[in-house]
């Protein structure tokens, strides 16, 4: 079991601090100092170490705020969280932008307000601990992470949730707070509706393991396990979801966790069935019609292999950091400042081709300057969206993509920057107008008939 976290709680209201204390211990996961005085909490803070700090905001010596503002410029990052019956909005944002974690005002309930209370400091330390222990690359990651379009999350070795992107906040209602640093297969329950091990559990077991019956969905590539299953409901609802999971390392090759990302195919299943019955559909009209037959028999297998030889390039591909599947970049000053293999290979410019050079040298020239300023805008602190769609031109100035990039500000190498992915949808477009056009030739052969 592990050791209750300790927590600083200052008010000058002894009264609350003994019902704080005593309902924060009750559920053993705290252990609680008290002090009715910042002053001597400053003090105090000095030779002992906290992972959490509650504070009153309205105190006779130094109030809260003051009392956090010290704290930091002692450099003490400690989680710090105000609680106070005052509610006003400049509080609350004075609070924040000096460093507070949470703003929490008092009042109502008192099992209720103190069940609040323990989750906002767990989110808080869990928060402050996954900053703590990742490296300035492996920072960059998360940002990565959390702007994937695939539902993602990460785990440590101790099997706690330390990534839960916005992606899979959609996929299956649970926010990240009420998610990270969950252990025990809490992540399999908005899936399973149980706590079970699930594929990201499958990467540290022996190959000889996955053999066995049970695990016959899950296929091994390298380093990467994979799985496509219908049996998980998110939401409750039926869905066809694609996974992919591998081991995290650290700097030393040290295995210090891992990830698993999930993709829901459910629309592309049911397009690819109904794309089958279409096609049986034409097939039957195409029979009757000898002349055609051979030609259209031609460019149903040419549809087959091109599909057959995207998805060869896609699984192939479309990785990122191990495990990504969509092309990712990294732009600054606007210009690219980073991709990863996935952008080579959709652009046909290797890495040291782009990098440097402007945002829009892969753009198609229609969109390069939407693109370039919602870029500019962006960074600026102007709201723009955060998915959209353009076109995108490779090396050979002959083959065009068309695009979908999910992309938003964040910080590269201590300066500002944008992070973006970007997913290839040409051949949904190309599938769609195919299947219009399907529609439209049984009518138009009929007529001549």
């Amino acid at each position: 079991m592990a050791d209750p976290l300790r927590v600083l709680y200052v008010d000058d209201e002894p009264g609350l601090l003994n019902i704080g204390k005593l309902f924060l211990e009750r559920s053993g996961d705290f252990s609680v100092a008290t002090n009715v005085s910042a002053s001597a909490a400053l003090e105090l803070l000095k030779k002992e170490r906290y992972d959490a700090i509650v504070s009153d905001y309205q105190m006779p010596d130094i109030d809260g705020i003051e009392f956090l503002m010290q704290l930091r410029a002692s450099e003490n990052t400690t989680p710090f969280i105000i609680f106070t019956g005052k509610g006003r909005e400049e509080v609350i944002i004075e609070a924040l932008n000096n460093g507070a974690d949470f703003y929490l005002q008092k009042g109502g309930d008192p099992k209720a307000q103190f069940a609040e209370l323990s989750n906002k400091i767990r989110y808080a330390v869990s928060r402050r601990k996954v900053e703590e222990d990742l490296s300035e690359s492996q920072k960059r990651t998360a940002d990565i992470i959390e702007f994937l379009p695939d539902a993602t999350f990460a785990i440590n070795t101790k099997g706690e949730v330390i990534a839960w992107n916005k992606a899979i906040e959609e996929m299956t209602g649970v926010p990240a707070i009420d998610m990270l640093g969950k252990g025990d297969y809490e992540y399999a329950i908005p899936f399973y509706e149980i706590r079970r091990p699930i594929l990201i559990d499958l990467v540290s077991i022996p190959d000889e393991e996955l053999t066995r019956g049970e695990y016959a969905i899950v296929k091994k590539e390298g380093d990467l396990l994979i799985a496509e299953t219908t049996l998980p409901r998110p939401l409750g609802r039926y869905s066809v979801l694609h996974g992919k999971a591998s081991l995290l390392y650290n700097k030393q090759g040290e295995a210090i966790g891992a990830i698993e990302s999930i993709r829901d195919i459910t629309e592309q299943k049911q397009a690819e069935i109904e794309l089958i019955r279409k096609n049986d559909e034409l097939y039957a009209s195409y029979e009757q019609i000898a002349a055609a037959e051979e030609e259209m028999r031609a460019q149903l297998n040419e549809l087959k292999q091109t599909q057959q030889n995207i998805q060869e390039s896609e699984e192939k591909y479309r990785t990122l950091i191990e495990h990504c599947m969509d092309a990712v970049f990294i732009a600054q000053d606007g210009c690219i400042a980073a991709v990863n293999p996935a952008f080579s290979s959709m652009t046909g410019y290797t890495e040291e081709e782009l990098i440097g050079q402007p945002l829009t040298m892969p753009i198609a020239p229609e969109d390069q300057e939407m693109v370039l300023s919602r870029h500019k805008r962006r960074l600026a602190g102007y709201e723009e969206p955060n998915t959209y769609e353009f076109s995108m031109v490779h090396k050979d100035k002959q083959t065009r993509l068309r695009v979908v990039m999910s992309v938003g500000a964040g910080k590269y190498q201590g300066r500002s920057a944008t992070i973006g992915t970007i997913h290839d949808v040409t051949m949904e477009r190309n599938r769609e107008d195919l299947l219009r056009e399907g529609d439209a030739v049984p009518s138009t052969l009929g007529c001549c008939g």
